[in-house]
């Protein structure tokens, strides 16, 4: 975890631009309790906190993914980057399944993120049931993500 201060203003930019959605498991801020900024690549390993390298997430995610840049691919077993929400689009790596309760890596990247940040988790897929059955999952995607 980052010590760098993130002002509120750019803490809201992110949050804004993720539709306030964890931009690794898209479970909604709104529903999900706490959610972090996230340094897509650790200041650690030299990246700063500009708006480009950093993601709104929920803090399963965000401890999950902590400084960690790549994962295993549980299909091939190459070690592969983790998903990069600025650089990458989500729905080119992730798919929902059929029923739209459990995320499904379609791409090396996205398998690996979702067994590394444990996307499918059982209290995930419960808030997607019920947010389901209201008609508020999946969430509503802007084109950019």
């Amino acid at each position: 975890m980052s010590s760098v201060r993130i002002s509120a203003q750019i803490r809201m930019f992110v949050a804004d631009r993720a539709n306030h959605c964890c931009e690794y498991c898209k479970l909604p801020n709104r529903y999900f309790g706490a959610f972090t900024i996230d340094h897509v690549i650790p200041t650690s390993k030299g990246r700063d906190s500009n708006p480009q390298n950093l993601a709104f997430c929920c803090s399963n995610c965000n401890a999950h993914k902590a400084t960690r840049q790549n994962a295993i691919d549980p299909f091939t077993g190459d070690r592969v980057n983790i998903f990069n929400p600025r650089q990458q689009i989500w729905h080119n790596e992730f798919n929902w399944s059929v029923d739209r309760l459990t995320i499904i890596g379609v791409s090396a990247i996205g398998r690996a993120t979702v067994v590394a940040l444990d996307m499918n988790r059982e209290t995930a897929i419960n808030l997607r049931e019920l947010l389901y059955q209201f008609g508020q999952h999946p969430p509503l995607e802007n084109e950019k993500q």
